[in-house]
């Protein structure tokens, strides 16, 4: 088996997501990271963490009795978050590097975040605002 099928285990064991055109390198990164995370660390999905909250917190509203609906406790708007390579890449009307951008998704037409995501040379990910990487 090669280092990386070993990595793309190691990663399956801990339910990482990552791009199919990540690195070896960056892979093993982003395994070493995961594996050094504090022991508190479910290693869960901080956006449907998030979600989750805000459910309970509608819930609670509506057994509560409540007219009111529980503002929720999250507001954050969903973005694309792209890293080109060092070099520098443009895709979808702008210029990516090695330094991340971010790109609200309500900026972008379904067309562009699908070009930019089946871009083999960018690495995507979605983010939402107020939830911690």
């Amino acid at each position: 088996m090669s280092e990386r099928d070993d990595l793309k285990a190691r990663a399956a064991e801990l339910k990482l997501d990552f791009a199919p055109n990540l690195s070896t390198a960056k892979l093993a990164e982003l395994v070493a990271e995961a594996e050094a995370a504090p022991s508190g660390d479910d290693g869960g999905n901080a956006f449907e963490d998030a979600l989750a909250g805000v459910a309970a917190s509608r819930e609670n509203a509506e057994q509560s009795g409540g007219t009111d609906t529980a503002e929720p406790a999250f507001h954050g708007r969903k973005f694309l978050r792209v890293v080109g390579p060092e070099k520098g890449f443009r895709r979808a009307g702008r210029k990516f590097g090695a330094d991340p951008v971010d790109i609200p998704l309500d900026e972008l037409s379904a067309d562009q975040e699908l070009a930019l995501k089946r871009e083999r040379r960018l690495i995507t990910s979605i983010h939402v605002e107020g939830v911690s990487d």
